[in-house]
């Protein structure tokens, strides 16, 4: 720049005057020098030495500057400083170009440095980066794109190859020629192709030059088979996930927080058309339909609690049909309510089967309540009568007899017990399958009680020419605890049935034990054998059946209630054992079980059963008993008299109260519940109002747990059931009056 100036300079300077030239070169000299200094404004240095030239020319022409041939001067002095200023430009532009060529060599080692970089971090991207020219040549790559080229294709990979030539392998995605093509008119994309058994993804872009024109394109691409394979599974499941939904039969969808659909069964789908005549689809606004006149508001109101975030399950009504909604929210990774779903069936079926499997619930149950009250009358009839039977034969028992009399006492007196037992096989069976049978667990004598049972069978087998044989091992000659009552009943139950099921031959029953499990208890078996009919093997189950006989005959020629063996394997079950039976057609059967029960090892046998008139006193107590049938009035008050007790009666509860009223020194008053005129809860809730000291004792045939446990509510100290035997009433008296 400088020299073409400096030749402008001398061209003018021959052809005006050497005084311009002089000064032009000061000038020159001059910017020079600034050119050095700001050498990044060059262009714009260039165009003011153009322009230069032509203002100074103008200038010397207008301002008339004279020739130097024309003006004196010192010719030595004007051609040094001309020389000078030649000098200086030199040195100017030598000082300028050393400059440039620096700058350049600087700069040249910026670039190679940016490449550098470039190139580093291209190589520690993930995936695989490469670009090409327009003419497909490769200009750029990172260590990825080198390796998988050298693993996939087994050549190597260089600046300046072809990228096309990768087409000529077999396994080459021919899709990539596409790409390169769109990209390198100019399109900017991203792609996905399958090369070599895996999923890629490429993004691809054009190259510029300063002049915005393309001169190749860039390409990055990188292995996407998890994520394919993720979405590939995800689809899957969600086909999978429709599916189900969809043959469920259940009307299921999910919304999000602000009501709009995410997926939804086409059952759901069905009744939205069917019921709002919309079409659902993904997105839907649910809340559009909250405004509708026939849009229940309490779905609304359903939709806002599980988006508050509680579970839901209601049933609800809708145009006559009962549906069932099941929703629980749904929640993102930071806990929060995104959205719900809803589970809906119609259960209109459903319903109907629970309303009429409810009305017959209510009719079974009043079926067994009019059973239990049937059962309550029937016990209260037939104990009344009996514990006239049973009282009378112990009052006899208890007076001076003839010794001819004794055995048929004894017998009437079993025989009444007998009865008794049948009635409880019937009223037990009521109570056991309601589950309000408790066992009791009190010391008795086993011998006496075995030997008690021994006197009337012995006289029931006899009368059929049988052979009754009762073993009993000797140890057992000491105090058991346990129900005896039960057990009584299984016993006299089993023996029953040997007996009545046994035309000839005998009967054996034996006690013995089979093992001592520690000082108080013991392992008892109490077995019965019989050579009667016996029974069919695949009737044997059968036997134990509620009224069922292992043959209907049966039940023609011997009779019984069916009832007996029933109860008997449900009781001994509650004694946590197994009724256990063994038979042959023709030959007999054996029925066994084994109880654990306590036992002492001291021989201490309880206190022989005593007399009526031998139990004890009740001298100096006065008692009120309360009882409307004559029979019962007269046992209840021999038995007291028996025991020298002061009686008076009252055959109703009107008539308790009124004597109760004028008479304040009873110590005790024996009730009865089933009375004319005034019922004993009525009769004990007036007299609680004027006297709440006086023990009351209810007397009472019915066998109702419920009400025998609501008794002592009612003002009542305790309980004694009819028939009872002389010795419970006794001591139940004794209890009361803690005397």
């Amino acid at each position: 720049m400088l020299l073409i100036i400096f030749l402008g300079i001398f061209f003018y300077d021959t052809t005006i005057g050497r005084w311009a030239g002089v000064h032009l070169y000061y000038f020159a000299f001059f910017f020079a020098t600034v050119n050095v200094f700001s050498w990044q404004i060059e262009k714009q240095a260039l165009i003011f030495y153009l322009i230069l030239p032509i203002v100074l020319f103008a200038y010397t022409v207008l301002a008339n500057i004279p020739d130097y041939n024309n003006v004196p001067t010192d010719k030595n002095l004007s051609n040094a400083i001309y020389l000078f200023n030649f000098c200086m430009t030199l040195v100017i532009l030598g000082i300028n170009g050393f400059i440039i060529i620096k700058e350049n060599i600087t700069a040249q080692k910026k670039l190679s440095l940016s490449k550098l970089n470039l190139q580093s971090l291209i190589d520690n991207t993930r995936g695989y980066i490469w670009s090409i020219n327009t003419n497909y040549k490769l200009i750029a790559f990172n260590t990825s794109f080198k390796d998988i080229i050298h693993s996939h294709y087994k050549t190597e990979c260089y600046e300046g190859i072809d990228v096309r030539t990768f087409f000529l392998f077999p396994n080459n995605p021919k899709e990539l020629l596409g790409i390169y093509e769109r990209a390198l008119k100019g399109e900017s994309f991203t792609e996905e192709y399958f090369s070599n058994n895996n999923y890629f993804e490429v993004q691809a872009s054009p190259l510029y030059n300063t002049e915005k024109k393309i001169r190749g394109a860039t390409f990055h691409s990188r292995i996407i088979s998890a994520k394919k394979i993720g979405e590939q599974n995800l689809q899957q499941s969600k086909i999978n996930l429709e599916t189900l939904i969809n043959s469920i039969g259940n009307s299921t969808w999910s919304i999000t927080e602000d009501y709009k659909i995410i997926a939804a069964s086409k059952l759901y789908i069905s009744d939205m058309k069917k019921i709002f005549d919309i079409e659902i689809c993904a997105g839907f606004d649910i809340s559009t339909l909250f405004s509708l006149p026939n849009y229940p508001i309490e779905w609304k109101e359903q939709y806002n609690t599980v988006l508050s975030g509680k579970n839901l399950f209601v049933d609800y009504t809708f145009e006559d049909e009962f549906f069932e909604l099941n929703a629980v929210p749904i929640k993102n990774i930071h806990n929060e309510i995104a959205g719900a779903v809803f589970f809906s069936r119609n259960i209109t079926y459903r319903k109907n089967i629970e309303f009429e499997l409810n009305k017959s619930r209510i009719k079974a149950e009043e079926a067994a309540l009019a059973k239990a009250q049937f059962l309550s009358n029937m016990s209260h009839e037939l104990r009344t009568p009996l514990n006239g039977i049973i009282g009378i034969t112990n009052i006899l028992l208890s007076e001076k007899y003839l010794p001819a009399q004794t055995n048929n006492l004894e017998i009437l007196k079993h025989t009444g017990d007998h009865m008794l037992v049948l009635i409880n096989d019937i009223l037990d069976f009521n109570k056991i399958d309601a589950g309000k049978v408790e066992l009791e667990n009190n010391p008795f004598n086993l011998i006496e009680t075995v030997e008690k049972m021994k006197s009337f069978f012995s006289w029931e087998a006899s009368s059929k020419g049988l052979h009754l044989e009762i073993n009993i091992n000797k140890e057992l000659n000491r105090q058991v605890k346990g129900d005896v009552t039960r057990l009584r009943q299984v016993l006299t139950n089993l023996l029953s049935n040997a007996i009545k099921f046994t035309e000839t031959g005998s009967i054996v029953f034996e006690i013995q034990i089979l093992e001592k499990l520690s000082d108080k208890e013991c392992l008892i078996r109490f077995s019965i054998t019989d050579s009667g009919i016996g029974i069919e093997k695949d009737k044997l189950d059968h036997i134990f059946e509620s009224f069922g006989q292992a043959d209907a005959s049966i039940i023609r020629k011997y009779g019984g209630s069916g009832l007996g063996l029933t109860i008997s394997k449900k009781l001994i079950q509650l004694m946590n054992s197994e009724l256990n039976v063994e038979s042959s057609v023709g030959i007999g059967s054996k029925f066994w079980f084994d109880l654990v029960v306590g036992c002492s090892l001291e021989n201490s046998l309880l206190p022989v059963e005593k007399k009526l008139n031998e139990i004890g006193t009740l001298e100096s107590v006065h008692i009120l008993a309360v009882e409307d049938n004559a029979t019962n009035m007269l046992v209840v008050c021999k038995m007291l008299e028996k025991w020298n007790a002061k009686v008076s009666r009252a055959k109703d509860g009107s008539e308790a109260v009124e004597l109760v009223e004028k008479n304040n020194n009873f110590h005790l008053i024996l009730m009865d519940l089933q009375m004319p005129v005034m019922d004993g809860f009525t009769a004990t809730k007036h007299i609680r109002e004027k006297n709440k000291i006086v023990p009351i004792i209810a007397l009472t045939a019915t066998t109702d747990e419920v009400l025998t446990n609501i008794l002592t509510q009612k003002g009542m100290n305790d309980v004694v059931q009819k028939p009872f035997i002389p010795e419970q009433l006794f001591y139940k008296i004794k209890q009361v009056l803690a005397v």
